[in-house]
């Protein structure tokens, strides 16, 4: 039976929306993240349709999962190119694997992880993603003291030239994705689906201020001539005399890479069996195709844009609504 307890699909949730802010391209400013903040606060609140059709154990309709499946293939496209922007900054396996080379390498691998993990059932996926938000904690709350303890305040300032609080609260709603996956999943949770959206908003809201506020002091004044400002601030703190930081940040940057894509193939593979009953095998392969397909396709596109904000307005709260009032109708 696909069920999962309220911890298992946050840390689901959590694992992408962090993975988002890694691979985050541009500037920000102590304006642009407290308008994420805020915009994180919104969605707490556009959630309500969605908790109570969730409460109420209602079982989401099929155009709804039509819906949410194509959302899920380009996420999970989006998600891809990210990795691909990213991975030549984090890491490239042997020096001669940049460029289209070194994507379809790293793809095939993260593809192979995936596959395996994803078969494994959605109970297997959703308690390993706690012990990599577990994983992502520590690490968060080891950095954020590290940067508080250098004291660089002056980087704050420094940043105010960046984006704005209304394009905070717009980068918000465009890099939020990972509801498409709660709202997918929150009728299958078995406990209080009010409290576990608590658990979830709170802990995002944490653990996005400590990685908002690490990077502004960090590289709050290079800003402007930093590509990846989050990667560039674990790569340039330093907590530990004898380990680099990003020594570890590469690891956990794998680890929630892995479990972001996996997310998106394990909740688009239960849409494909929901959707079609009968497509029992392969459903995971077919579904890291259709992503990696959807991720060529989308190759070059900005997600910080107002179609990625929609998708997530909608999955978030115009749907369950719809079906919130089709059920009270009937």
């Amino acid at each position: 039976m696909n069920s999962i307890t309220k911890n298992q699909l946050a840390a689901v949730l959590l694992t992408t929306d962090i993975f988002m802010l890694f691979c985050f391209q541009g500037s920000l400013s102590l304006w642009s993240a407290s308008g994420f903040m805020l915009g994180i606060a919104a969605q707490g609140l556009l959630a309500l349709p969605l908790v109570i059709f969730a409460d109420g154990g209602g079982k989401t309709e099929k155009w709804a999962e039509i819906f949410y499946l194509a959302c899920i293939v380009l996420w999970g496209g989006y998600l891809l190119c990210r990795l691909w922007n990213a991975c030549d900054t984090i890491f490239v396996p042997y020096e001669t694997t940049g460029g289209l080379k070194g994507h379809l390498l790293i793809t095939g691998m993260i593809s192979l992880v995936c596959l395996y993990i994803s078969s494994t059932g959605m109970k297997s996926v959703s308690r390993s993603s706690v012990i990599a938000a577990g994983i992502g904690v520590i690490f968060l709350a080891v950095n954020l003291i590290s940067s508080v303890k250098r004291q660089n305040f002056g980087n704050i300032t420094a940043s105010f030239g960046g984006r704005g609080f209304v394009d905070g609260l717009f980068l918000c709603f465009s890099m939020s994705g990972s509801i498409i996956v709660g709202a997918v999943l929150a009728p299958l949770v078995h406990d209080n689906c009010r409290s576990g959206a608590k658990l979830y908003f709170s802990l995002r809201t944490a653990l996005s201020a400590a990685v908002l506020i690490t990077t502004l002091l960090v590289t709050g004044g290079i800003m402007s001539i930093t590509d990846f400002p989050v990667i560039t601030a674990a790569q340039l703190s330093q907590p530990f005399t004898r380990q680099r930081i990003d020594s570890l940040f590469m690891i956990l940057f794998a680890i929630f890479a892995v479990f972001s894509v996996t997310s998106q193939v394990m909740t688009g593979s239960y849409l494909l069996g929901e959707i079609f009953p009968k497509f029992r095998k392969w459903r995971s392969t077919a579904m890291i195709f259709i992503i990696i397909a959807a991720a060529v396709l989308l190759s070059g596109m900005s997600v910080y844009g107002v179609f990625t904000a929609f998708l997530t307005l909608t999955a978030e709260f115009a749907v369950p609504l719809v079906m919130l009032i089709r059920r009270r109708k009937r």
